[in-house]
């Protein structure tokens, strides 16, 4: 697992080759890993193509762990700027990711295992996590 920026970008251009295979670089290094990783500042670059590859390879049983990543990512320094450098198109992504995440949280499987209290609380934290990414507007 790459332990640095310079190492990630090695690994993610050189031996992920498929969208697949860089959702699940992502989701191994998880979200405490790459906050580590882009202490200093997410790359250029970097944030819109994890959006949109945490967005096309999403899976519901990786719901928690795709929050943890973008929950983490935002903790970085300088995530505001890089923030600032999405193109349109990924910040649409990003507003369907959340979306996403948020249905996934709804979704009849979790009703199984966490009680209605919880799914309203994590369904207030993506939205505020969403807010932080400036894709979702109030909760209604």
């Amino acid at each position: 697992m790459p332990q640095t920026t310079h190492e990630f970008t090695k690994v993610w251009k050189r031996q992920c080759k498929t969208e697949l295979e860089k959702y699940q670089l992502l989701l191994g290094i998880g979200g405490q890993g790459l906050r580590t990783i882009f202490k200093a500042e997410i790359s250029m670059g970097h944030l819109g193509e994890f959006l949109v590859i945490l967005h096309n390879c999403l899976d519901e049983k990786d719901t928690n762990k795709v929050f943890e990543i973008l929950q983490q990512l935002s903790r970085t320094n300088r995530f505001d700027l890089s923030l600032k450098f999405l193109a349109k198109e990924e910040k649409v992504v990003a507003s369907k990711l959340f979306k996403q995440l948020e249905a996934n949280i709804c979704g009849s499987e979790s009703e199984d295992r966490e009680s209605e209290g919880e799914r309203k609380v994590n369904v207030e934290l993506i939205q505020e996590l969403g807010r932080t990414y400036g894709v979702t507007g109030r909760s209604d």
